[in-house]
């Protein structure tokens, strides 16, 4: 599977998947609707470092990290020494198609985390939802190479008033992403 996939576009808008117009319009509709989801859906293909504060609640010790759906290769480090003995949560986000959010280190665990793995939805295919609400983005792009401004919503002939609609993402987009929006907490 190839997200995101210009054909997809292509076929929606009735012209060539070779379009280079096509390929650019998904490419920045997929990191608008991740960066909208808070969350990446492309996965990297090599394992990657990425450095993460633990927090403390009810005497457990947590690291909140970026999307990962396989634990196969995960490293997690502090201090450069392996920890071996950790959770990764939710439960069940394997067996339910979703991806691992937070690791659950040993008590005493403090600071910063070296964690290694492969990021984003590596091992199920992205929701629908969201491949439909980047195809509708991506579709909006392609169309305002016609008319730069943006949609018109609201226009009066008479003392020449015109409204632009100006918004972050389509209201459908809004509601087809809302299921997978991540909330990251604040230090």
């Amino acid at each position: 599977m190839t997200y995101p996939d210009p054909a997809d576009l292509a076929q929606w808008l009735g012209v060539d998947a070779e379009n280079p117009n096509v390929v650019w319009c998904i490419e920045s509709a997929a990191d608008a609707v991740e960066k909208a989801c808070g969350r990446t859906f492309r996965a990297v293909t090599d394992p990657e470092q990425r450095t993460y504060l633990t927090r403390h609640f009810h005497g457990r010790t947590f690291v909140d990290v970026d999307d990962v759906m396989t634990a196969d290769g995960l490293l997690v480090e502090v201090d450069g020494v392996e920890v071996t003995s950790f959770t990764l949560l939710p439960p069940n986000a394997a067996q339910r198609g979703k991806p691992w959010t937070q690791v659950e280190l040993p008590m005493g665990t403090h600071g910063w985390v070296a964690v290694t793995g492969r990021w984003g939805w590596t091992e199920t295919e992205i929701p629908s939802a969201i491949r439909i609400a980047t195809v509708i983005t991506a579709a909006r792009l392609y169309d305002r190479r016609q008319n730069v401004a943006g949609s018109l919503s609201e226009q009066r002939i008479d003392d020449v008033e015109s409204t632009w609609r100006v918004s972050a993402l389509d209201t459908d987009v809004e509601i087809l992403v809302a299921p997978y929006r991540r909330i990251w907490a604040a230090i």
